[in-house]
């Protein structure tokens, strides 16, 4: 990360750009990642097609982020919540195997099971490697 905060610094500094490909740096940023509802039933038909047209682009990236509108968790939705995009634990190896490296899990949805959704999330992701 220090790298790369490196060469955002150098990028804003307006020092020259990098010499070689090896000096460069891909990160892709995703927007909102949702995979609880409807895509959890198709990501259990075929798990590769959810994140199918952008393989290439996340398989190029030294760094894969995304925002993760979805909490991971096996409890029932908080009675109230209009849309709850609860997902299962086990979605979390699609974000594995797709190539995101991290995800931010601060959103609207966060606490759609209730608080203790966050553990849960976090804890599915740090299983399969994901930040």
């Amino acid at each position: 990360m220090l790298a790369i905060a490196a060469l955002l610094v150098g990028a804003c500094s307006g020092q020259p750009a990098a010499d070689s490909e090896s000096d460069v740096v891909r990160i892709v940023m995703g927007g909102d990642v949702m995979l609880g509802r409807g895509v959890g039933t198709i990501a259990e038909r075929d798990p590769h097609g959810v994140f199918a047209g952008i393989e290439m682009q996340l398989a190029a990236a030294d760094l894969a982020m995304a925002n993760l509108e979805s909490p991971l968790t096996e409890r029932p939705a908080v009675a109230g919540i209009q849309y709850g995009l609860t997902a299962s634990p086990a979605a979390a190896t699609l974000l594995a195997e797709a190539g995101i490296d991290v995800v931010a899990v601060a959103n609207n949805h966060a606490g759609d099971a209730g608080p203790a959704t966050m553990f849960d999330t976090v804890a599915a992701l740090t299983d399969v490697g994901v930040g």
